[in-house]
């Protein structure tokens, strides 16, 4: 009889990134495979590294303006 699991959720991953089902915890965890790195932290969780910089790049411009 095959395993069963819980479905990872259903939204799209940014590019790259995979979800994988670990059965000894029972929990989801979540691959970048561009980056190489794993992480308990669905990454459409948190504001990406990208917009991170442009919000501060946009802030401190209007600073100086």
């Amino acid at each position: 009889m095959a395993a069963v699991h819980p479905q990872p959720p259903q939204e799209s991953l940014p590019p790259g990134w995979e979800c994988r089902y670990d059965p000894r915890t029972g929990r989801h965890y979540f691959l970048n495979h561009v980056e190489h790195i794993t992480t308990w932290e669905d990454p459409r969780l948190r504001p990406s590294t990208l917009q991170q910089v442009s919000t501060f790049i946009y802030t401190q411009t209007k600073e100086i303006t």
